[in-house]
């Protein structure tokens, strides 16, 4: 008997920016942000960047770390 798979309910599908976990790699974080992954590396060499995690060897960005980053850089006109 063949088992029928059901679609996620919208509330629980991911971000489709994030992964399942809520973390993004350097790839799809710097396409979040419009800039280049090598961009993202300077970044976090200068210390000038947003937040990140480091799992082993990989690096990580919380999609809210971004969006407070983001908020942080945000400047208001005269």
């Amino acid at each position: 008997m063949k088992q029928e798979t059901q679609p996620h309910p919208p509330c629980m599908e991911p971000h489709p920016l994030a992964g399942a976990d809520g973390l993004m790699d350097p790839r799809t974080t710097a396409a979040f942000l419009a800039v280049h992954v090598l961009t993202l590396a300077d970044w976090r060499c200068k210390g000038t960047g947003p937040a990140y995690l480091k799992l082993g060897a990989a690096v990580r960005y919380r999609r809210s770390d971004l969006e407070a980053w983001l908020e942080s850089r945000t400047r208001k006109g005269a």
